[in-house]
């Protein structure tokens, strides 16, 4: 029998305008609050690593020039908002929608 409980996803892959990163939603059970939980990941040839972790945050694009993310996530007032998220060493978000 599979465990339900264990299983992962991963969709949404966007690959970015310079062929160097992979963008993507990886999604999985949230036992104790008995839902699926979402966080956008980014990989590249040295590291694997979070860029933005909320119970919705999905639908991850790429600007035209690679130097930013925008994606929907929960936010201020509550609710799906959509974020902006820099992809430079400071890695600043912020959100778009109210």
């Amino acid at each position: 029998m599979n465990h339900y409980l264990d299983w992962e996803q991963v969709s949404n892959r966007k690959i970015s305008p310079d062929g160097s990163q992979i963008l993507y939603t990886r999604r999985w059970v949230n036992k104790v609050e008995d839902r699926w939980d979402a966080a956008l990941w980014i990989m590249n040839r040295r590291r694997l690593a979070p860029i933005a972790s909320s119970r919705k945050a999905s639908n991850a694009r790429w600007s035209p020039d690679g130097n930013r993310i925008a994606y929907f996530a929960d936010g201020e007032p509550k609710g799906t908002q959509l974020f902006v998220r820099w992809m430079d060493a400071e890695g600043a978000t912020s959100q778009v929608t109210r």
